[in-house]
């Protein structure tokens, strides 16, 4: 859906808003996936009580994301999805996101996780850096 109306935009001319639109679809896959793995050496230096337990969490959620999806034959014996797990990683979940709207409060860190904005990314471009954005999905027409 999200590549349609990229095509769409980018095709009648309307370059900005093709690209708000292909970083928002691209945000909501990708922060899902590697948010678990996101560097933290910032949040490392500046608040290291918070980074340490993030990554505790991010390591925990990681397992069960790491599993989701695959057929059973897939999933190595050690891993089960009782109904204790599954509250625990709800728990987690939901501990980490307050903890990220915590992380977000702290100066410096209100883009935590967050997608860079398009106006980050047209300052960047304007000062000679070069920015690749690659839809890779198929056009559909």
């Amino acid at each position: 859906m999200f590549q349609d109306a990229i095509f769409i935009a980018l095709r009648y001319g309307h370059l900005h808003l093709g690209v708000i639109w292909f970083e928002q679809g691209n945000s909501i896959v990708w922060n899902q996936i590697l948010q678990v793995r996101t560097p933290l050496e910032g949040l490392r230096l500046a608040y290291p009580q918070y980074c340490k337990r993030i990554e505790e969490i991010s390591i925990q959620l990681e397992v069960a994301v790491t599993y989701e999806g695959k057929s059973l034959k897939e999933v190595p014996e050690s891993v089960s999805y009782s109904t204790e797990k599954v509250s625990l990683y709800q728990a987690l979940a939901s501990e980490r996101e307050e903890l990220i709207t915590t992380i977000r409060t702290l100066p410096g860190f209100a883009q935590f996780l967050l997608s860079m904005p398009i106006e980050d990314l047209h300052i960047i471009a304007q000062s000679g850096f070069p920015l690749i954005m690659i839809n890779s999905l198929p056009s559909p027409m």
